[in-house]
Formats: structure tokens, C-alpha cells, sequence
């Protein structure tokens, strides 16, 4: 039967042991639930122990090493030399020798010939207006006036009631007599008003009409020709190389090839030591441990909550005396609210030998942790140059400084990734903002323009007060991404570029222009304005653009527009082009501009407006004979502005009209958009019978606007031959 009873004992020391830790570590942690009380008080105790050891003596088993002699046998091989004659031959291979000679070649080289300017004179037109004289306009104008006196008329009377009146004699008789009612009326003035009408003359100044015109100026207009390429033939030597083969003998003489070959075996036999193991009773010093009690600690702890008006937390929060007398709390559940606080702590400690009482008062300053790591934490405008990194963040009272680290790389080599110093940085604060700038001088790094940083910056509070909970680190603001270097000169430059807009030209179907390409451009936004008809943004559709290497053309449809230019008439165009810049360009976040082209510009004729004038021209239509006058209906065209026709009226052969007419010679009547022509035959003495049908031929020739030019496809005549009767 085996003896269980060491076994029993060493686990009731063990039960023991695990009861003892369990109670102490209740009596030194205390768990308060915060749900809005202003006081809570408790008591803890630790103690703060020591483990030492002890040196005893106890009985083992230990071992040594005897040593003995034993014979070993084994096989080693046996080995012999063997020769034999390699016969002499004779090597042969193939070997190159390099010849080179000179050979003459041509190179073709190009100059340009220099840039000429050639300018002209070209007619513009400016506004012109002056005002006339102004004139005085009056007018009768009928107003009241309010004229009032005082009327003595109006009487106001009261009555007085009956009243008894007593008095007392000299013998003391009180004697009493009735006093009858009576009226008693005054008069009182009244105000009294009314309205009287009059009349009254009332002047203004009335401005004169202003007159504008337009008046030609000559503007001189230069652009560069560039000069034309001359190219031409060069001759050069150039050394030409080849490597030209031949065969290489050698006699190489015979020889001895000789190797060592195994033969056999031979067994060897020798004497060895070899050794085995002992054991035998012996005893060892062992180190035992044992706990010593060094200080006993109890802590009345009274904790002191303060909290704003409208916030109402619950939280669990912790409460552990450390084996070294220190009072820790730690917030262990908060469910929905993220609370933090401000700790103040007041302690008194007393010793007695081992024993330490400790009266310690706690106080609480709970805020909204939520809302103060959204203040605290944000990191904005974060903007690189070649001197600073610059950044914006949420300032509080409760913050007295802060720690800095940042991390900068360059492609995939990193410049810096480390906490700064102080003094390698600047800050200064506007309100509830802090303005936080990094000398890159300081750092020892010499930054590039217009190149791509990545970053990573985290910034960490450092409060004024001990923050109780949670961790500093929970209201760091981190920021990571990508940044770029600039200064105000690559912007004067870049935004110099940008106002480059040219060849702003106008024809009957298409307004065009050009803008300067730039890596940085990812696109643009177009307002056009043409003189009064048209001034707004373009849509997407509305436009076409081509993109070249340095310049886009952006041609705009004016008839999607719902646009028909006179070709007349010159018209202010102001061309606005709204840059949209890349996401990846080197340029601060708010950065934009704008680029202005104005010209005054005189559309050509389009499409649609030949096709109307040569409508015009060719409508003859509605012609009428009476027998002292002919008339005929012309269609109306802007571009058209006169008219001239040769008239042949006969009759069997007999000719009763034959004249040339101008516009002048007839009268003309307009009438929507035709105009009505009539020719009397008794200012030349002519005229026609109402018997039969006379033959009429029709020559006209209408004339462009003297300032149009010849336009090539329009024909301005028509004939037509009609045989009329007269009316």
C-alpha cells in the first residue's frame, strides 16, 4: 500500500496559499461604480514583501566515470600505383587577328536661320460716348397740410349729489341740514384739426441722353516668324574594325598518366580506453526561498468627483494599492461614454515601525474625453517648403506642450523618423488653434523644389494637471500622406506660364483659343463672354479641346450655344479659363487661378449665314404691271445694303420701258422681312396698256455691305423673263 499523506499535506498548503493571494488581492483592489455622486470612500491594505533563501543540506545520488580497457578491430584497404603511355598528337584551333581601316562618312547637321518679326496695322474700334446737356423738368404737385385752433365751444357739466352737513355749537348741539343736488357745468377748449389741400410746384434734373459711337484706331500687331532649317552634308573618318580568322598548331608529346587503385583489405587490431558510469551516496546545498514582510500599507482612501453641467457618465473605475504604498485607479468599463479626468491628489502617511496608514483625498475633474480628442487631435494644413514643415492643431487650456515626431521620406529613402527637439521647432497660437512650424535647418535637411514627400506626424499632448485616465497617447493626433515643396517664386512663375492664353480668334462657327499645357493641369473650367449676347460658364458638351505638348486648343461650337455673330459688327470677347489642377502637383492645398484673355474680334461669315444671304440674294418674287408702275418683293439681309436692275418691258416687239434703276430711283417699303419695291413710270414718262400681255425682263443685281469682301460661291444676280398683263 503506497503512503498518500506528504501528497495530501502539500495540497492543503497549496489550497492555503491560493486562498491567502486571492484575499489579498481583494483587500487591495476596490471596484467603484460612477454614476453621478460627489463622494466615495473606502479602505485598502498591501503589503510589500521580500523573498529571501536559505541554505540547506540534503541526501542524493551522484555519479562518476570509471575507466576500463577494451581491444578495437577494423578493415583498412591496401592500394598500388598503376601507369600507362599517353601517345604525342598535335593541337589545332581557330584564331582571330583584328584589321582596321579608315573609311569616310556623312553626317547630316541642320541650322536654323534666325527668327524675323513681322508685324501690320490693324483696325480696331473703342467706345466712344458723351452725355448731352441735361434739362429742368417741374411738375405741379398736390399735397395737405394740417391746420388746427382751440374751440371754447364745448361745455362740460356734472352733477352733485345731495350730501347732509353737520356741525356742533358753542352748547355742544351738533345741528345737521340737507344740502340738495346741483349741477355744476365749465367750459373746457378743445383742439380742433383738419387737413387743407394746396399745390405745389416740384423740380428734378433730368441727365441728357448719352450718344455713343465707335471710333477706328490703328493697332500695331507683330508675332515671329521662325527661321527656316538649313541642313546640309558633313563628311567624317570613321575607323572601321574586323577581326579576320587563320588556324594555330602545337605539337603536344606523349606522357605518363598514372592512379592509385585498392587491391585489398587488411584487418588491424589496437587497445583502447573506454569508460562507464558509477553511482554512489553523496549530499548537496540547496537554495530554499521563504517571504518576509518588509511594510504593511492601509489606505483610507475618499475620492471626489467634479463633473459639467449636462454630462452624465457612468463608468466602473478601479482603485489598487500597490505593494509599495502607491494609490492607482483605472478605468475598467465605460460602456457608451468615453470619459477622461483630471486626478489632484492629497496623501498624509504615518509609519509605525512595519505599519504605514496612509489618509489619502482624490479629486476628479471628469470631462467629455470624446469631444476633447476631437479638439486635440485633428492635424490640418500640413504644407511643406524648402525652409519649414508647417501644421495646424486643436488647442486647449488644459495643454502646456507637446511631443513631436515625425517621419519624412524621399521615394523610399527616409530623411528623418525620430521625436524633435524643441528647439527644432516653433509655435504660436490664434484662439483654439496652434500653429506649429519645423525649421528644416534645424533638422540638417536640404529640401528641393516642387518635389513629393511622404510624411507621418504624430503629435502628442502634454497637460498641465495628471491626467487620471486614459493614456496620453489615446488624444494623439497622427497624420500621414503626401506633401510637396514649393515657394512663392515657383507659383509667380507657374501662374506667368498660365497666363499665356493666345490665338484668341472668332469665325461664323467657332470661337478658339489656345492655353498653355502643364504636368501640374489635370483639367479646366471655361467662362465665355461675348459683348451683351452671351456671358456664362460652358458645359462639357459645348466644347472640344486638342491636347499638344505645350499648348490645348479649345475650339467652342457658338451654334450649341444658340449663337448667330453678326459679321458686321466688332464684339468685346472676354475668354476665362478656371485651371483644375492635379491631386499629385507640388502646390498648397487652397491653391487655384485663373487666366484672362480679352480682344475685340469681327466674326467671319458662317455657314448658315452664306446660305441665308444667298437665299436673299436670289429671292425675285411677286412681281405686278400696272399701266403707270411695276413692283416687285426682295428679301431682307443685313448683308446686303443695296440694289441696282436694268427693266425691259415690250410688246410685240415694241419696247415700252428700257431703263437702268438704282435703289434711289424707286421707292422701297419694308414689310416684315421683305422689302416692297416700286417703280413709277410717269417720273420718265413711260407706261404700258391694260390690253394684252407685255413681256417683262427682270435684271438685279444687289450689292455686300461695304464692309464685307467679295465672297467666293454667292452670286448676286438674278434675272427673271415673265410675260404680264397690266392692271
Amino acid at each position: 500500500m503506497v503512503n498518500r499523506t506528504p501528497a495530501k499535506t502539500l495540497g492543503i498548503i497549496l489550497l492555503l496559499f491560493i486562498q491567502t493571494a486571492l484575499a489579498s488581492e481583494e483587500l487591495s483592489t476596490r471596484e467603484i461604480f460612477y454614476n453621478g455622486q460627489e463622494e466615495e470612500s473606502h479602505t485598502l491594505t498591501s503589503k510589500l514583501t521580500e523573498v529571501r533563501y536559505r541554505t540547506e543540506t540534503r541526501d542524493t545520488t551522484c555519479y562518476r566515470q570509471v575507466p576500463y580497457q577494451d581491444t578495437e578491430c577494423e578493415m583498412v584497404p591496401e592500394y598500388d600505383t598503376v601507369c600507362q603511355t599517353i601517345p604525342g598528337r598535335e593541337d589545332c584551333r581557330t584564331e582571330y587577328d583584328r584589321q582596321c581601316r579608315t573609311e569616310t562618312n556623312y553626317r547630316r547637321e541642320c541650322d536654323r536661320t534666325p527668327d524675323r518679326q513681322q508685324c501690320s496695322n490693324e483696325t480696331r474700334y473703342r467706345k466712344e460716348c458723351e452725355r448731352g446737356p441735361s434739362r429742368r423738368e417741374c411738375r405741379n404737385v398736390r399735397r395737405t397740410r394740417r391746420e388746427c385752433h382751440m374751440d371754447n365751444s364745448n361745455r362740460q357739466c356734472r352733477t352733485e349729489p345731495a350730501r347732509e352737513q353737520c356741525r356742533t355749537n358753542r352748547n355742544g348741539e351738533r345741528r345737521c341740514r340737507t344740502i340738495p343736488a346741483r349741477e355744476i357745468c365749465e367750459n373746457k377748449p378743445e383742439r380742433v384739426c383738419r387737413d387743407v389741400p394746396y399745390t405745389e410746384q416740384e423740380c428734378e434734373t433730368v441727365p441728357g441722353e448719352v450718344h455713343c459711337r465707335k471710333v477706328p484706331y490703328q493697332e500695331r500687331v507683330c508675332h515671329t516668324i521662325p527661321g527656316e532649317q538649313v541642313c546640309r552634308q558633313v563628311p567624317y573618318n570613321d575607323e572601321v574594325c574586323e577581326d579576320v580568322p587563320r588556324q594555330a598548331c602545337e605539337w603536344i608529346p606523349s606522357r605518363q598518366d598514372c592512379r592509385t587503385v585498392q587491391i585489398g583489405e587488411n584487418q588491424v587490431c589496437r587497445d583502447v580506453t573506454r569508460y562507464r558510469q558509477e553511482s554512489y551516496a553523496c549530499q548537496e546545498e540547496i537554495q530554499v526561498p521563504y517571504t518576509v514582510t518588509l511594510k504593511n500599507f492601509l489606505l483610507n482612501s475618499n475620492l471626489k468627483f467634479l463633473k459639467p453641467e449636462g454630462y452624465n457618465p457612468e463608468f466602473t473605475l478601479v482603485n489598487k494599492l500597490t505593494e509599495n504604498g502607491e494609490s492607482k485607479f483605472l478605468l475598467k468599463d465605460a460602456g457608451e461614454f468615453k470619459p477622461m479626468a483630471f486626478l489632484e491628489t492629497i496623501e498624509e502617511r504615518s509609519e509605525n515601525g512595519k505599519d504605514i496608514e496612509i489618509d489619502g483625498t482624490y479629486k476628479f475633474s471628469i470631462l467629455d474625453g470624446e469631444n476633447f480628442k476631437r479638439n486635440l487631435s485633428k492635424i490640418d494644413q500640413v504644407e511643406l517648403s524648402k525652409e519649414f514643415l508647417s501644421f495646424k492643431l486643436g488647442m486647449h487650456a488644459e495643454v502646456k506642450g507637446h511631443k513631436v515626431f515625425l517621419k519624412l521620406k524621399k521615394d523610399e529613402k527616409v530623411l528623418i523618423s525620430r521625436e524633435l527637439k524643441k528647439s527644432e521647432y516653433n509655435t504660436s497660437v490664434e484662439g483654439k488653434v496652434i500653429n506649429f512650424q519645423v525649421s528644416m535647418e534645424k533638422l540638417a535637411l536640404k529640401l528641393k523644389n516642387m518635389q513629393k514627400y511622404k510624411y507621418e506626424l504624430v503629435v502628442r499632448p502634454i497637460f498641465k494637471r495628471t491626467l487620471a485616465f486614459p493614456a496620453a497617447k489615446v488624444f494623439s493626433g497622427k497624420k500621414e500622406g503626401t506633401v510637396y515643396t514649393y515657394d512663392s517664386d515657383d507659383l509667380t512663375r507657374l501662374k506667368d506660364h498660365l497666363n499665356q492664353l493666345s490665338h484668341l480668334e472668332l469665325s461664323g462657327e467657332k470661337l478658339n483659343f489656345r492655353f498653355p499645357n502643364h504636368d501640374f493641369i489635370s483639367g479646366a473650367r471655361f467662362s465665355i463672354e461675348i459683348g451683351e449676347v452671351f456671358n456664362r460658364s460652358l458645359t462639357k458638351d459645348e466644347f472640344t479641346w486638342e491636347i499638344g505638348s505645350r499648348e490645348v486648343l479649345v475650339q467652342v461650337d457658338l451654334e450649341k450655344l444658340g449663337l448667330e455673330l453678326s459679321a458686321l459688327r466688332n464684339y468685346s470677347v472676354t475668354t476665362k479659363v478656371h485651371y483644375v489642377f492635379s491631386e499629385e502637383a507640388p502646390l498648397p492645398n487652397d491653391f487655384s487661378h485663373t487666366a484672362t484673355i480679352n480682344k475685340e474680334l469681327k466674326p467671319k461669315l458662317s455657314i448658315k449665314a452664306k446660305r441665308k444671304l444667298q437665299e436673299a440674294a436670289s429671292f425675285l418674287e411677286e412681281v405686278h404691271l400696272k399701266k403707270y408702275s411695276l413692283s416687285f418683293k426682295l428679301k431682307k439681309s443685313e448683308y446686303l445694303n443695296d440694289f441696282k436692275f436694268h427693266l425691259h418691258i415690250s410688246k410685240r416687239s415694241k419696247v415700252k420701258v428700257d431703263k437702268h434703276f438704282t435703289k434711289a430711283d424707286v421707292d422701297v417699303k419694308e414689310n416684315g422681312e421683305f422689302l416692297e419695291v416700286f417703280v413709277n413710270f410717269k417720273k420718265f414718262g413711260g407706261k404700258v396698256t391694260k390690253i394684252g400681255k407685255h413681256q417683262v425682263v427682270l435684271k438685279l443685281e444687289q450689292k455686300l455691305h461695304a464692309d464685307l469682301k467679295p465672297i467666293d460661291g454667292i452670286d448676286l444676280k438674278k434675272s427673271i423673263s415673265i410675260n404680264l398683263g397690266a392692271k
